[in-house]
């Protein structure tokens, strides 16, 4: 009888702990799945970029700035239209050019004049496995309208160059000043998820009956 009370006990904790460690394994499923639903994958194949950004944010490819390859935008709020968004950009080189010169070129091209910007640091990077360059900086922009203040965005800038295609591309994240840090960490996912396809990637990636 001892033994029998034994055994009885040791299975009813064998079963507690397998039921504890389904419903973590369940529990994790689940937010995964939550995370991972609530992103979505844009991928140009004129381009052969990918990058996942949030479902919530609104994608545009129409109406944008020359250079500019797609824009993505956060909802607007209760208070603020435009608070805060994400476009990446991309500009040919000159063959055998460097980083360095794509990063002259850039700022020559994008800020013609010095009130147009102020520099707050600089640093290297890694983008898409790639050497970059990153700068946070405050973007100043005119007011189209005589006699109204223009506007000032806050701005995390990438800049990184394809040398086997001389491809430079630029990823950048703005935001009202004040809303800066709010949507960073949103922002630093969509850097660090920022892909060159090639065609070699899509051959790897693709179904068997897409090859």
């Amino acid at each position: 009888m001892y033994r029998l009370i034994i055994t009885g006990s040791l299975a009813i904790a064998l079963m507690v702990a397998l039921s504890s460690v389904f419903i973590a394994t369940s529990f994790g499923t689940s937010e995964n799945q939550k995370s991972s639903a609530g992103s979505k994958t844009y991928t140009n194949t004129d381009y052969n970029i990918k990058i996942e950004y949030p479902k919530n944010w609104k994608k545009s490819e129409t109406d944008l700035d020359s250079h500019v390859i797609v824009g993505f935008k956060a909802p607007d709020t209760k208070d603020v239209i435009d608070p805060a968004g994400f476009i990446i950009s991309n500009f040919q080189i000159s063959d055998n050019s460097i980083l360095d010169d794509f990063v002259t070129y850039f700022f020559k091209e994008k800020y013609p004049q010095p009130e147009d910007y102020k520099l707050i640091e600089s640093s290297n990077a890694t983008v898409a496995g790639m050497d970059g360059r990153q700068f946070i900086l405050y973007e100043y922009q005119k007011s189209l309208l005589e006699g109204f203040p223009g506007s000032t965005d806050k701005v995390m800038r990438v800049l990184t160059l394809d040398t086997n295609t001389s491809n430079g591309y630029s990823l950048k994240y703005w935001a009202q000043p004040s809303l800066f840090n709010k949507y960073l960490p949103t922002a630093q996912r969509m850097f660090d998820s920022f892909e060159i396809v090639t065609a070699r990637t899509q051959n790897i990636t693709a179904p068997p009956e897409q090859k």
